[in-house]
């Protein structure tokens, strides 16, 4: 595997401004909050202790924080890896729960959003990478240390009982490293969210059809698109960009794509 270097500094664009480096952390939200804070990736160099976790627990190895402006390793690890960290991306066990993320810095325009983390056990190491890295990989030829590459390729399928037996003999604890068990009414909450913005997607594609055709932004919705569903979406137009808006009442969940940089972002009601 080619091991060469990339420096981001050429990747910068002129146009952008450092993010915000606030964070939200903390359980659930039990009253209307917005679910989503962007902030910039902490920087680790790969395979250094990662000190981003609050709490006691087992040394954790940094893989795939990069940032912009840092040197990385280029190459291809192989599909077989690709695939796993995609695996692992899914169903990677939580070492705690962020009401915030980061988007990409390395990308040029609209950046990849991630939030979650990704937790593979290797032999009396346990190693942590943001879920980004799978766009790192995908995108931006990032290529992981050879050492985690095997231990994320030989480890058990993460969420497995034996993935959290691995966890556990790593110095985990059992009462810390388990599965989660979410409520039915969030986990009925996140399914409505992640369908709201895959439809807003859509949606959002039918607009940039109509813009490019009429020259102008619709003055509505169904201006552009014929809506087969119960649930009423905005369109508000923001100088030449646009905010695209959708509430499902019934479950007290609210997607919002942003213009300019055209992100999402999520908030709920008082559950």
């Amino acid at each position: 595997m080619n091991r060469d270097t990339r420096h981001n500094k050429a990747m910068d664009s002129t146009l952008g401004r450092p993010l915000s480096r606030q964070a939200a952390r903390g359980s659930l939200p039990n009253r209307r909050r917005s679910a989503i804070a962007r902030t910039a990736l902490t920087y680790f160099s790969d395979l250094s202790p990662c000190t981003y976790f609050a709490g006691r627990h087992p040394v954790l190895l940094a893989v795939g924080w990069l940032q912009r402006d840092r040197e990385y390793p280029v190459g291809n690890p192989g599909p077989h890896v690709y695939e796993r960290l995609k695996e692992y991306q899914n169903r990677s066990w939580q070492p705690g729960v962020f009401l915030g993320g980061h988007v990409c810095d390395l990308c040029t325009y609209e950046g990849f959003y991630s939030h979650k983390n990704i937790v593979v056990p290797g032999r009396d190491v346990t190693y942590v990478a943001p879920e980004g890295i799978v766009h790192y990989v995908g995108c931006h030829q990032y290529l992981p240390p050879l050492e985690f590459s095997k231990a994320l390729v030989s480890a058990p399928p993460a969420g497995s009982p034996e993935y959290f037996a691995v966890l556990h003999a790593n110095g985990w604890s059992p009462a810390v490293a388990r599965a989660s068990v979410v409520d039915p009414k969030w986990r009925r909450r996140f399914q409505v969210e992640a369908i709201l913005k895959a439809r807003g997607e859509a949606i959002a594609a039918n607009i940039e059809a109509f813009r490019e055709t009429h020259g102008a932004l619709p003055a509505e919705v169904a201006d552009a698109v014929d809506l087969v569903e119960d649930v009423p979406w905005q369109l508000k137009a923001e100088g030449s960009e646009y905010r695209l808006t959708a509430c499902s009442t019934i479950d007290g969940v609210r997607v919002s794509r942003s213009p300019g940089r055209r992100m999402w972002s999520s908030s709920y009601d008082a559950a």
